[in-house]
């Protein structure tokens, strides 16, 4: 009997598990716009065919419960909504809002109100709960963002902290160049940039995509090891289609490795979550894990991430801030046109036209434009840093600043692409009907029907190579793309593969493209090109007790991240692709060293020694030969007469 109830156990740990491992991408993108690939990658925000129906429990006493409830139970934990399994009251008890999220003087020292979603109680400290920013106003303290940067050289944990906490700080879409907004707009950002330890940028895997790199994030795989190798993806042995719409995604044989998660649970160390969904507000999510930090000892997590949508959503509508250039130059991309030099008598002569009023007012019209996108991207990242902000006045509340370390991070980063600007592959195949194309920012293709005998994934090849002078992507077999993209090894792939020119889309004819009823483009912005396009790249910083202080290091690729997260937590990595010891460099202390293998014989170094020929080749090795006659023998062999022409040699 006892047998049968630990194997049940262990059942329900590992579902626990393996619901929260997958969960950590499929709320990533809850709610978002439609867009490439697909334009599949969002799911709404709750799921119709999930496996929960009684939802007649409370969540009393329960509210983001880190234990999670099978069915038929209902939940209260962060992931019941994207499962339909939320208890009746959940809403009611765990989204509250009552109050604001913020102390204000006149709310210091009320009457604990059990509705209001912080408080500013005298007992709030005791009781974990206070707003994040309750000694700041009732107690006098300063902000920790106007502190000024201490270095850490030890943890500094209270009692009862085996290891020094990890918080996970992700945020989608976040290119790197919005680093260069500083202070002004990301202040708290900023700090733990110039505090901390940072890299100009992190560079993500390819597809530079929200799921393949949040998994690569959690195990240090490509995306072709991993399996996700996109948003969307056909498996021909499974035959059945990946999209983050259905319930396929829940089954663990799409999810290959080992995440961060998983590597922790199997050691010992418990595992806070990893996906938030979108119906949860930032400061919740804030205030739940700031409420993990306070449970006992043998409760308490070690490890927890935060998710932001922003600033993806926005970068995906408006577009990001401004255009950057490539950080190669790309095949596709036509050479500048050479500026036209006028001579100073032409320039004199060149009549002098008055300027058009109806152009200058068109000129104000599209600066007004361009400037009203960048507050609309602005204000995001204002959000995303104010919610770093709270977070950060928490762990300051809790004296847990020294203590804990954080990772601030993003997936991939953000381009300019408009509708105007795709390549439809009806212009070069005379049947797009009979294909199957995941469209967007890259493109793969496979036929539409696999009992389809006239498909010849050569014939397509042919008629997509190099048919334009000004063509906008170029197709690849997918043995045959560089080798530094890691985008072949695996049976999800498709065999032919387009690379798209950054800025542009592809789509199979010009129907396939999603447009508003009007018929405006209903994005400005999307991700998902060759992974060494500067607009691709994405942020890094580290902060806290383990992480360097004041360091600047060099870029490096997101594969690497998973073993200093295992280095931090004291874990053993799991099998990756990333070298671990590589950023060794980024932490105070390393934890591991690599080591090189023992030389089982010394080297051997062979003494000068002269091939021996049985023939006379004509020339000789013995430096006691007089220099004029090897000249005299050189002029023999060129059949060159007299010494004036052999000076010429």
């Amino acid at each position: 009997m006892s047998r049968r109830n630990s194997f049940h156990l262990y059942q329900v740990i590992s579902l626990f598990t393996f619901a929260v491992g997958v969960n950590i991408c499929l709320g990533f993108t809850a709610n978002r716009i439609k867009r490439a690939e697909g334009w599949e990658e969002g799911p709404p925000a709750v799921l119709s065919d999930s496996p929960w129906t009684n939802t007649s429990g409370s969540c009393k006493g329960r509210c983001f419960e880190l234990q999670e409830a099978g069915p038929p139970d209902c939940r209260c934990d962060n992931l019941c909504k994207s499962y339909s399994s939320c208890c009746h009251d959940f809403d009611e008890l765990c989204l509250k809002t009552a109050g604001g999220w913020e102390c204000t003087k006149d709310r210091c020292g009320e009457v604990r109100n059990e509705d209001n979603a912080c408080h500013c109680s005298e007992d709030c400290l005791a009781g974990g709960d206070c707003c994040t920013n309750y000694q700041v106003v009732c107690k006098g303290e300063s902000h920790w963002v106007d502190d000024d940067c201490e270095e850490i050289k030890a943890p500094e944990c209270p009692a009862g902290f085996v290891r020094p906490p990890l918080i996970i700080f992700s945020v989608d879409g976040f290119r790197a160049s919005y680093m260069k907004k500083g202070s002004k707009v990301m202040p708290n950002i900023e700090k733990l940039r110039s505090c901390g330890t940072h890299s100009p940028y992190m560079r993500p895997v390819y597809p530079t995509k929200t799921f393949p790199n949040l998994y690569t994030l959690a195990t240090g795989l490509y995306p072709e090891s991993h399996g996700i190798v996109g948003n969307s993806m056909y498996d021909p042995v499974f035959d059945a289609t990946f999209h983050l719409r259905g319930r396929e995604k829940f089954n663990h044989r799409w999810w290959g490795g080992q995440p961060l998660w998983i590597t922790a649970t199997k050691q010992g160390v418990k595992a806070g979550t990893f996906f938030w969904s979108v119906v949860i507000p930032h400061e919740r999510r804030i205030l739940t894990i700031l409420q993990w930090l306070t449970l006992p000892d043998n409760e308490r997590p070690s490890v927890y991430a935060f998710y932001s949508e922003q600033p993806d959503f926005s970068g995906h509508k408006y577009g990001p801030f401004g255009p950057e250039e490539s950080s190669y130059g790309s095949p596709f991309t036509p050479a500048k046109r050479p500026k036209r030099k006028v001579t100073p008598k032409r320039r004199q002569e060149r009549p002098v036209t008055p300027p058009k009023k109806r152009r200058r007012k068109l000129h104000r019209m599209d600066h007004y434009a361009a400037e009203t996108r960048q507050d609309k991207m602005t204000n995001p990242l204002r959000e995303i840093d104010k919610t770093v902000g709270q977070l950060m006045d928490g762990l300051k509340q809790l004296k847990l600043h020294r203590c804990v370390n954080v990772i601030f991070v993003g997936d991939h980063g953000m381009e300019d692409v408009t509708c105007d600007r795709t390549e439809f592959l009806s212009n070069y195949l005379t049947n797009v009907d009979d294909i199957t194309l995941v469209p967007g920012t890259l493109g793969r293709i496979r036929p539409k029907f696999s009992n389809n005998a006239k498909y010849d994934p050569k014939v397509i090849m042919a008629n997509l190579t190099c048919k334009k002078p000004d063509q906008h992507f170029k197709p690849y077999m997918k043995q045959h793309l560089p080798k530094r993209l890691h985008y072949a090894n695996n049976r999800r792939i498709e065999d032919i593969h387009l690379l798209v020119e950054r800025r542009w889309h592809v789509a199979r004819k010009p129907l396939d493209v999603y447009k508003k009823p009007s018929g405006k483009c209903f994005f400005q912005g999307d991700h998902g090109f060759d992974n060494k396009v500067n607009s691709m790249q994405t942020v890094f910083v580290g902060y806290g007790p383990t992480f360097k202080y004041k360091t600047k290091v060099p870029p490096f690729e997101n594969i690497e991240l998973y073993n200093v997260m295992c280095d931090l937590l004291g874990l053993k990595p799991a099998p990756n692709n990333g070298t671990h010891g590589s950023l060794n460099h980024l932490l105070r202390t390393n934890t591991f060293r690599p080591t090189m293998p023992e030389e089982v014989t010394r080297p051997n170094y062979p003494g000068i020694m002269y091939l021996q020929s049985d023939f006379d080749l004509g020339c000789t090795c013995d430096d006691k030969v007089e220099p004029k006659n090897k000249l005299e023998e050189l002029n023999k062999r060129l059949h060159i007469k007299g010494s004036t022409e052999g000076q010429h040699l």
